[in-house]
């Protein structure tokens, strides 16, 4: 009896290692990092931003079989996102394009803002997956 209860344990204590990996593909979009708090996929430093506005692109990789869509993204005060590809085939790239507009800007100095992109893809039999990625902008408005 204490055999099958060790075998039990072991085996139960794996499922839970096994369900905290992440899969290849999935370490691919999130660029090897797991998209904790406020850890950011990518980030992008506009320095001080002396003009009215300032741009810039981020791309979005679908390293998966299946078809990818920009479901959400949550953009803070001061940032606007045009996005140039909504849909992502597998194994393309899709682009956001983040933009600063200096009047929006309450206080003048430093700012650290995060933007969140959530990708939807149909997995077969009617499953989605959701995934979120952080980027971050960054710089010093003048």
């Amino acid at each position: 009896m204490k055999k099958i209860a060790f075998v039990f344990a072991i085996i139960f204590a794996f499922s839970f290692t096994m369900m905290a990996q992440i899969d290849e593909e999935e370490g691919q979009f999130f660029g090897g990092q797991r998209a904790l708090g406020t850890e950011a996929y990518a980030q992008y430093d506009f320095g001080t931003v002396t003009s009215d506005v300032a741009s810039h692109e981020f791309v979005i990789r679908n390293v998966t079989p299946n078809p990818m869509v920009i479901d959400r993204i949550d953009i803070p005060d001061g940032v606007s996102v045009t996005v140039v590809n909504k849909f992502i085939k597998p194994h393309e790239t899709g682009k956001i394009i983040v933009t600063i507009d200096k009047k929006y800007f309450t206080k003048k100095g430093q700012f650290s803002l995060p933007i969140v992109v959530r990708t939807k893809q149909k997995m077969g039999q009617g499953m989605f997956v959701y995934k979120d990625a952080v980027y971050l902008v960054k710089g010093n408005v003048q």
